[in-house]
């Protein structure tokens, strides 16, 4: 029975242990958070913010690179100004590897991206 009483005591102590770490995790994500909420606050308009936000729903790496794009920029180069819901939406497209779009929409048809309508017009 006393064995059996320090093993339980053990098995306990480490479980405790366990509990106590994952809070102090816990709490250190969430002062990262925290931090970055008010960096990010700092350095992009309310805009770009919100946009930012929104991709983190729908694409949270994209949205992780673009955050750590903007932090590398900043350590390295500072800022001459806020950034802009464009400069993200840039960053985003070339993160996912996509070129510039013109869309063109013409009275009583669809909206039509731009190199069809001029690959057609050359025939």
């Amino acid at each position: 029975m006393d064995e059996l009483e320090r093993i339980r005591l053990k098995k306990m102590k480490e479980m405790i242990q366990r509990i106590n770490e994952q809070a102090k995790l816990k709490e250190y994500q969430e002062k990262v958070k925290q931090e970055k909420a008010k960096f990010f606050g700092l350095v992009c308009e309310e805009d770009a913010l919100k946009y930012l936000n929104e991709l983190y729903k729908l694409k949270p790496s994209v949205a992780a690179e673009i955050e750590n794009i903007i932090i590398m920029i900043v350590n390295q180069y500072g800022l001459q100004s806020k950034i802009s819901k464009t400069d993200i939406m840039l960053l985003e497209r070339r993160i996912e590897g996509r070129g510039p779009e013109i869309k063109i929409k013409r009275r009583g048809k669809e909206e039509a991206d731009i190199s069809e309508i001029l690959g057609s017009d050359k025939s």
